[in-house]
C-alpha cells in the first residue's frame, strides 16, 4: 500500500513538473535547462524524489514493525501453548498409567502387610512385603519412565520406598506440598511439580547434588471397600521429563522455553546455565533446577554489567511478576529476562500443572531479519532514487542490453524446458497430460511401454480406454471431484493394458492452474506396481497359511521378542491360557502366565529359562513347571523354548507348550495302585508268589514262607524254589 501511494505521488509530481513546463515561456524553459542551471534543477528533482521514497518507506516500515512484533508475539503464544500441550499430554498418559497401576489388587495384600507394621525404620525395611512391592513396582516403574515410588501411610509416614532413608521418615511431599497430599489422600491424582529431594540425586552431568530438583505423580490407593488407606507416588526427573519436553520449544540461537514454580524458581534447564555460571558469580551453583530464580538483574549480563545488589534483593521479571499474579500474556516491546538481556516473550500460568511456562528469544535476534531487511531496502531505494536520472539518460543503451539479457534469459528458459521435457520422456513413471475435461493431450513413453498404445492411439482419447472393470466407479467419481477441486488425489488404481492384461498402478493426479488460479489441464504421474501387489498378496496368502497351521496345532505356540514380549500366539496357547489372542499379542509374557512357582513364590525373571532362549540362545526343554491363567489358577506343563535367530543373530524366541495335567493324574493313580498291591502281598491271611519259569520264585509274601519254611529258618524268595 505504501509503495502504492509512493508511485502515486511520483506521478503526481511528474505530471505537475509537465504541466509547469508547459505553462512556461519558451524564454523561461530555455533559462532554467541551460547548462549553468541543469544541475540545480536535477538536485532538487532527486532530493523531491529521495524525500518522497523515503517518507514512505519509513512509514512502511513502521507498519511493517508493527505487523512483524504482532507475528512475533502469536509465534511465541503458539510454541508456548504447544509446550503446555506436551507437558499435559506427558501429565495425562502419566496419570492414567498411575490409574491403572494404583488398582492393582496384586498390590493390596503387601500394601496392607506394609501399613500393620510399626511405624519404625528398622521393621519397615526388613518386611518381606516390602521386598515384593519393590520386585512389582519395579518393571512398571521401567515401562513408566519412573525413578522411584513412596507408599505413604495417612500419618504422613513412608512404609515404602526402593530406598531404605526414606522409609519410617515423614514424607518430603507432605512436608513441601501438605496441601498437594492432602488432596491425594481425598482420593485424588495429583502432580507435585518439582520439589527438593531428601536424599542427594544425580544431575543432567550425573554428579550428586543436595537438595536437587525431584517431582513425583501421587494416586490413592483404597482397600476392597474403596476406602483410601495410603497413597502411592511415583518419581520422576525434570531433567528427562520437563526439560526434554521444554526442549521443544527453542527458537533460533537464543529463544528457549522454560518452566518456573510459585516462587519464581526455573523446573527446567536453562539454555543459558554455562554462560551464567562462566561470567556471573551470583549465579554460581544456583544454575541448578529450583535454585535459579526468575529475576531482573537491571543490566545485560552477557555484556559485563555487574549488579551490586545481591541476587535476592533483585525485583522479578516482568514476565515472573506477570505470570504470578495469574496473567497470561505476551510482549514485543522487549524487557529484561533473569540475565538482564533485552527479550520478548509470552508466558502462560497452568493451573492443572501447578507451573508456569515462559517463551523467550532475545530482542536482537527476534528483529534481526527486520533491521537487515529495513536497511537492505532503505539502501536499495536510495540507490533506485540515484539511478532513476542516470538510466533515462542511458535509456537506449539500457534498452540494448535489455534486448540482449531478455534473449539470454529466453535461451536459458528454453534450456530449462528442455531438461524438464527430457526428464518428462526419460521419466521411469507414467506421465498422462489431459485437458480440463479429461481428454488425453500428452502422454510420454514410458505410458507406450506399460500400457502398449502408442501416443497416437491415445492422444484426444479419454484415460477411461484403461478403465478396468474390476474398479469401483465409486472410486473415479471421487477422483474426479477431487482434482477439478484442485487438490490432489492419490491412490491405486487397476487399470487394463491394450492387449487386456490388467496391471496396477500407484497413482498422483493433480490440477495445473494459470495465473489466475484457473485449472488449465490435469497431470497424473503413475507407477506400475503390479510386481509389488502380486508379491504382497503372495506374502500375504503364505501369512494367512501359516496362521492356519499354528491355530491348528494341538500344543500352545507362542514367540516372545528379544523384549520378552509376545510377537505371534496359537489359538490352543490362548485357550489354555484362558486370554483371547489379542489379548496376549504385545505383552510381557513372563509376568503375565510366568511369574511365580506353583508353591505361590514369585518366579524371578532372570532364571526364567524361556528368557535364557531369547536372551543367551539356549535351547531348554522344561517339564516341572507351572503357568497362571487368566483367572489365577495354574495347570502343569512342559515346554521347549527355542531361540530364533536371524542373520547369526537372535531375534526372539519360540515356546512350545502342553498341558501335562492329565498325564500326572495318570502317574499318580499308577502309583497308588503299585503302594495297593504290595501292601495286599505283604500281609493278610492269603498266600501270594510269582514264579519265573528259569528263576523259580521271585516274589512270596509272609504268609506262603509260613507255611512252607520252619519258624527257625530264614530264606530268600528265591530259597523257597528248593522247598
Amino acid at each position: 500500500i505504501h509503495f502504492a501511494l509512493l508511485a502515486v505521488l511520483m506521478m503526481v509530481v511528474a505530471g505537475l513538473v509537465v504541466l509547469a513546463l508547459k505553462r512556461l515561456q519558451r524564454h523561461d524553459a530555455e533559462q532554467i535547462f541551460e547548462k549553468s542551471n541543469l544541475w540545480r534543477v536535477g538536485i532538487a528533482v532527486v532530493s523531491l524524489f529521495l524525500a518522497l521514497v523515503v517518507g514512505v518507506a519509513w512509514t512502511a516500515f513502521e507498519r511493517m514493525d508493527t505487523q512483524l512484533r504482532q507475528e512475533l508475539g502469536d509465534t511465541l503464544v503458539a510454541i508456548n501453548k504447544s509446550v503446555n500441550h506436551s507437558l499435559e499430554m506427558w501429565l495425562e498418559s502419566r496419570t492414567r498409567e498411575i490409574h491403572h497401576l494404583a488398582g492393582d489388587r496384586t498390590l493390596l495384600p503387601h500394601i496392607k502387610a506394609q501399613l500393620a507394621l510399626p511405624r519404625k525404620a528398622a521393621p519397615l525395611r526388613s518386611s518381606s512385603a516390602l521386598v515384593q512391592l519393590r520386585h512389582l513396582y519395579q518393571q512398571h516403574m521401567e515401562e513408566m519412565g519412573a525413578k522411584g515410588f513412596f507408599i505413604i501411610a495417612p500419618d504422613r509416614i513412608s512404609v515404602g520406598s526402593m530406598r531404605d532413608a526414606n522409609i519410617g521418615t515423614v514424607n518430603l511431599i507432605a512436608r513441601q506440598q501438605p496441601e498437594l497430599m492432602d488432596r491425594a489422600f481425598g482420593g485424588e491424582i495429583v502432580f507435585i511439580p518439582p520439589i527438593h529431594s531428601d536424599v542427594p540425586l544425580r544431575n543432567a552431568e550425573g554428579l550428586l547434588v543436595d537438595k536437587a530438583a525431584t517431582m513425583f505423580l501421587a494416586a490413592p490407593l483404597r482397600d476392597a471397600e474403596n476406602r483410601v488407606i495410603a497413597v502411592m507416588t511415583l518419581r520422576f526427573d525434570p531433567h528427562t521429563d520437563f526439560s526434554r519436553i521444554s526442549r521443544h520449544g527453542l527458537i533460533g540461537e537464543t529463544g528457549e522455553t522454560y518452566a518456573f514454580d510459585r516462587h519464581a524458581k526455573i523446573l527446567s534447564a536453562s539454555r543459558f546455565r554455562d554462560g551464567l555460571q562462566a561470567i556471573v558469580s551470583h549465579y554460581k551453583g544456583e544454575t541448578e533446577l529450583l535454585k535459579l530464580q526468575i529475576r531482573d538483574p537491571g543490566g545485560n549480563l552477557m555484556q559485563g554489567f555487574r549488579p551490586t545488589q545481591d541476587a535476592t534483593e533483585w525485583p522479578l521479571t516482568k514476565m515472573a511478576a506477570e505470570a504470578l499474579a495469574g496473567r497470561g500474556g505476551v510482549d514485543t516491546q522487549g524487557y529484561r529476562d533473569y540475565r538482564g538481556v533485552p527479550v520478548v516473550g509470552a508466558w502462560f500460568w497452568s493451573s492443572r500443572l501447578g507451573v508456569g511456562l515462559a517463551t523467550e528469544i532475545d530482542l536482537d535476534e527476534a528483529l534481526a531479519s527486520y533491521h537487515g531487511m529495513r536497511r537492505l531496502v532503505l539502501g536499495s531505494l536510495l540507490g533506485i532514487a540515484l539511478l532513476a536520472l542516470f538510466l533515462t539518460a542511458v535509456s537506449v543503451w539500457i534498452g540494448g542490453r535489455t534486448r540482449t539479457q531478455l534473449r539470454l534469459l529466453v535461451d536459458a528458459r528454453t534450456k530449462e524446458l528442455e531438461k524438464l521435457t527430457r526428464a518428462v520422456i526419460h521419466s521411469p513413471a507414467t506421465v498422462v497430460i489431459t485437458d480440463i475435461h479429461g481428454n488425453i493431450e500428452y502422454v510420454n513413453p514410458k505410458f507406450c511401454e506399460v500400457t502398449g498404445y502408442s501416443s497416437e492411439e491415445v492422444v484426444g482419447q479419454n484415460p477411461r480406454v484403461l478403465k478396468s472393470p474390476d474398479t469401483p466407479p465409486e472410486i473415479y467419481k471421487e477422483l474426479w471431484q477431487t482434482i477439478t477441486q484442485g487438490e490432489v488425489w492419490r491412490g491405486e488404481l487397476k487399470n487394463k493394458k491394450k492387449n487386456g492384461d490388467n496391471y496396477w498402478e500407484m497413482a498422483s493426479i493433480s490440477s495445473v492452474k494459470d495465473d489466475s488460479g484457473r485449472i488449465t489441464h490435469f497431470v497424473a504421474v503413475k507407477e506400475d506396481i503390479t510386481n509389488r501387489k502380486h508379491a504382497a498378496q503372495a506374502l500375504e496368502a503364505e501369512q494367512r497359511r501359516n496362521q492356519l497351521i499354528l491355530n491348528s496345532a494341538g500344543e500352545g505356540i507362542f514367540g516372545l521378542d528379544t523384549e520378552g514380549q509376545v510377537s505371534f500366539c496359537n489359538r490352543a496357547a490362548a485357550r489354555m491360557l484362558g486370554y483371547e489372542t489379542q489379548e496376549l499379542l504385545g505383552v510381557f509374557m513372563h509376568p503375565m502366565v510366568h511369574h511365580s512357582y506353583e508353591s505361590g513364590e514369585a518366579y524371578p525373571v532372570e532364571l526364567c529359562p524361556m528368557r535364557a532362549s531369547f536372551t543367551e540362545g539356549k535351547v531348554n526343554q522344561i517339564s516341572n513347571e507351572v503357568l497362571w491363567r487368566k483367572d489365577g489358577s495354574h495347570f502343569p506343563v512342559e515346554y521347549t523354548a527355542t531361540p530364533i535367530r536371524e542373520d547369526d543373530g537372535l531375534i526372539g524366541a519360540v515356546v512350545v507348550f502342553r498341558d501335562i495335567s492329565e498325564q500326572k493324574r495318570a502317574s499318580l493313580a499308577l502309583l497308588e495302585s503299585q503302594e495297593r498291591l504290595e501292601l495286599a502281598l505283604s500281609g493278610g491271611d492269603l498266600g501270594f508268589w510269582d514264579v519265573d519259569l528259569n528263576t523259580g520264585f521271585t516274589v512270596v509274601n509272609q504268609r506262603v514262607k509260613q507255611a512252607v519254611v520252619p519258624p527257625d529258618e530264614v530264606l530268600s524268595d528265591g530259597d523257597i524254589t528248593n522247598h
